[in-house]
């Protein structure tokens, strides 16, 4: 970190003086070099900048480990998770407003949150009714060994048996293969 030097006063015409406006009018001082602002109005950022790209770099990290995961998941329809993360943000912004002007500034953001939750659940709502009409893996391989022991019933020959079964079994395997793809 650099050390703050005593600023030196410039006369009122100067155009190097500091730009910075105090409850008194311009900064009487001087500006750094290369800079439009005196020492006692020019911040060092190059600890704050480290620890912004220190964080960017460990939040993206999070980041890209957390899509991963979903991505693998089995959960991927199931919206209760952004539900919950989106109600969390909207708490954390209502919890950091401790003044009314404060809730008035953040009312287009606590706006935009509340509509993403009712469509989040809107969808959560269309998707769990829709798998509802879908059946799974287990359920599909059930009803082919049902078919095929209603066929047993029908047919006393045990090769042709064995050569539906083994058909209806090709098809569930092709057909649930072509899902998960």
């Amino acid at each position: 970190m650099r050390e703050k030097k005593t600023p030196i006063r410039a006369e009122p015409d100067d155009p190097r003086r500091c730009q910075a406006t105090t409850v008194n009018g311009q900064c009487p001082f001087l500006a750094l070099d290369d800079h439009s602002h005196c020492s006692y109005h020019t911040k060092d950022f190059s600890q704050e900048r480290k620890l912004y790209d220190y964080n960017k770099t460990e939040f993206l990290k999070r980041l890209g480990q957390r899509v991963d995961a979903m991505t693998s998941s089995n959960k991927t329809r199931d919206l209760s998770e952004e539900i919950g993360i989106t109600r969390i943000t909207l708490e954390n912004i209502l919890g950091r407003c401790n003044e009314d002007f404060e809730l008035q500034m953040a009312t287009p953001q606590i706006l935009d949150l509340v509509q993403a939750i009712q469509k989040l659940i809107e969808s959560s709502v269309k998707v769990d009714k829709y798998i509802g009409q879908l059946m799974s893996k287990q359920q599909v391989v059930q009803i082919g060994q049902e078919l095929v022991n209603c066929i047993a019933e029908e047919i006393g020959d045990e090769d042709k048996l064995r050569r539906i079964a083994k058909n209806f079994e090709s098809i569930i395997q092709n057909s649930v293969a072509r899902d998960d793809q």
